[in-house]
């Protein structure tokens, strides 16, 4: 038996490959939404891993007890899992730009009142809320489905 038999590419998707690679892509104005939309999820895992990292030295500094800053990294995570689908439906009725503006302002806002929480006793209630703001705003970044295909 030949070996190389087995192992033969059709003559079809060479073609198809090479047509591929020949055309030349142009900057549309779609492909600036996609990097918007690139940097808002990576803005999001930025913030949302971050967390667990200053989580020791944040309850220490803003005397917030520490079963509550794990409820705090935790809260953007939770938010984003539960809300995706409802900014989903958004999504398909308000517009996919719309939703994501809508998110990174949220995202600002929740970093904004993170920066700068006081000491004391109004400290966990702005963690708290400041990190659902930050999982709403993931919840509108995310990526979306419509008939099965993700935007």
């Amino acid at each position: 038996m030949d070996i190389q038999k087995d192992y033969r590419v059709p003559l079809k998707s060479i073609i198809v490959s090479e047509f591929h690679m020949n055309k030349t892509t142009e900057n549309v104005p779609g492909d600036r939404v996609l990097l918007g939309f690139i940097l808002a999820v990576l803005t999001f895992w930025l913030f949302a891993n971050s967390m667990m990292n200053m989580a020791p030295t944040m309850s220490r500094d803003l005397g917030i007890a520490i079963n509550t800053m794990n409820i705090a990294v935790s809260l953007a995570a939770l938010f984003s899992g539960v809300f995706v689908v409802v900014f989903g439906g958004f999504t398909d009725h308000f517009g996919r730009v719309k939703v994501l503006r809508i998110g990174l302002y949220l995202s600002i806002l929740g970093s904004l009142i993170i920066a700068v929480i006081p000491q004391g006793t109004v400290a966990s209630p702005m963690l708290l809320t400041a990190r659902a703001l930050q999982g709403l705003s993931a919840a509108c970044i995310m990526p979306h489905q419509r008939n099965g295909r993700f935007l």
